[in-house]
């Protein structure tokens, strides 16, 4: 069945974060000046929606890479969880060892999910640009791969021939998401696209612990720019969104939600929706990115208040 109907809905939540992290996330301190904890964690069977949900219970994020370093840092953070994973019963065995090729895929998914998301592929189908973002609304800057896949690619910090786009070459094998494996030839992760509905064994988190939030009975001076539309989202049916071409605007009455939409037409059959959604509580000034995904597959962008 080919994934005609794409859509992703990007929600912007409050996060009470304390100024330090718990003593179950691994802190750095990054380039940015931040402290920034890490968490790696095995929940088996998941797939990036559930991964995320985890991650946000714990007020942070699925990690987001930005450097040699700070990858460096996780891999050696999760690298004992995802060798668990693979090794024990912790995870359950995908796919039986009966080669070095099946070996490798049982491994590749009892591994973990992190936040590099890639949309080479679509729309168009076979479009040279990489549309590369990470699922917590922050730049796309280390591990993006621009042009097309190549199966003889060796690029730090993807294992051999990644990032590919597909599964198989063929539209309906799109691998939109990344985890962290550890292969059978060397003991450090590497990166793989992989299906964002492929049941990993768990997930990296981040959180900002330098981040802080005001009381919610403090006062604030932040204004909200006000949002004009010519046409409404009329409802949300059939996990389906009603309405037009073009980037359009609705706000609620109480301009506590606002959504935004636009739809792509597609080479093959169909038309692909990509929707943003913000939702600002103003009486507190923090808020992060967050996603779901309705229809078949999703390609991954951020709500822009205009």
């Amino acid at each position: 069945m080919y994934l005609i109907t794409l859509l992703i809905i990007f929600l912007i939540f409050p996060s009470f974060v304390s100024s330090k992290c718990s003593s179950e996330w691994k802190t750095r301190v990054d380039s940015d000046g931040n402290t920034y904890g890490y968490i790696a964690l095995i929940s088996d069977l998941i797939n990036i929606f559930q991964a995320n949900a985890i991650c946000r219970e714990k007020g942070g994020d699925i990690v987001s890479i930005h450097s040699e370093e700070e990858n460096n840092f996780v891999g050696a953070l999760a690298s004992p969880l995802i060798k668990q994973c693979q090794e024990t019963n912790a995870c359950v065995q995908r796919v039986n060892h009966n080669n070095n090729g099946t070996t490798l895929l049982d491994k590749l998914y009892r591994s973990l999910w992190i936040g590099t998301a890639r949309v080479q592929f679509a729309p168009p189908f076979g479009n040279t640009s990489v549309q590369c973002v990470n699922t917590d609304g922050t730049p796309c800057d280390y591990g993006r791969v621009d042009g097309l896949a190549a199966h003889n690619r060796n690029i730090t910090p993807w294992g051999f021939g990644n990032p590919s786009g597909l599964s198989d070459f063929s539209e309906r094998s799109i691998e939109g998401c990344t985890e962290l494996y550890i292969g059978s030839n060397s003991p450090q992760p590497y990166w793989n696209d992989i299906s964002c509905y492929a049941l990993l064994g768990g997930v990296v988190c981040k959180k900002n612990c330098s981040q802080t939030c005001k009381d919610e009975d403090m006062e604030t001076t932040t204004t909200t720019k006000t949002l004009t539309t010519t046409t409404q989202v009329n409802n949300i049916c059939n996990n389906t969104v009603c309405g037009v071409d073009g980037w359009k605007w609705h706000c609620n009455e109480k301009k506590t939600q606002c959504m935004s939409y636009h739809k792509y037409t597609m080479p093959s059959n169909g038309t692909y929706w990509d929707v943003s959604s913000c939702i600002f509580l103003l009486r507190n000034s923090c808020y992060f990115n967050n996603f779901y995904a309705i229809n078949h597959f999703f390609y991954l962008g951020w709500c822009n208040m205009p």
